[in-house]
């Protein structure tokens, strides 16, 4: 049976000019990742907007944090695929994996490899938009740490 699968709004990466893919990673590789998810309430807009006022601060905790059956989906699915729980923090909605290159490309529906750029730096990333079983659709907002090309550079100032 073929699993359907559902892409992560915006989870394609941006090419780069002067920028080339070099190789695969090695299938055996371990990489750490980071598994972002929605908030618990609906009411959690609201309070960030300012236009919400829970009674106290355990419940505006409980607001942001991650669902406890959102928290149990994604610890099969980290199973289903061979991934270790390296940490899990709710109050965050973050869960953070670890795996092999070819396990998380397996999760995820990407093919992970290195860049060059023009100066000859060397970086992960990857090929493709991120995707998940369709039973996590909206429940994973982001997977971080699968591309780890630098997101700022220096500015040259010219005198």
């Amino acid at each position: 049976m073929k699993i359907q699968r559902v892409s992560i709004p915006g989870s394609e990466p941006q090419a780069r000019p002067q920028e080339r893919w070099v190789s695969d990673a090695d299938p055996s590789s371990v990489i750490t990742a980071t598994i972002m998810l929605r908030r618990h309430s609906s009411n959690a807009e609201e309070m960030l907007s300012g236009h919400y006022h829970p009674a106290s601060r355990e419940e505006a905790e409980k607001a942001i944090a991650a669902n406890p059956q959102d928290l149990a989906a994604v610890r099969r699915f980290a199973g289903d695929h061979g991934m270790k729980i390296v940490e899990e923090d709710p109050a965050s909605r973050r869960v953070s994996v670890e795996a092999t290159a070819k396990q998380m490309e397996d999760a995820f529906g990407v093919r992970i490899g290195t860049v060059e750029d023009a100066a000859g730096s060397r970086c992960l990333t990857y090929k493709g938009g991120i995707s998940m079983p369709s039973e996590l659709s909206g429940v994973v907002v982001a997977v971080l740490g699968l591309d780890q090309r630098p997101a700022a550079r220096h500015a040259e100032w010219s005198q």
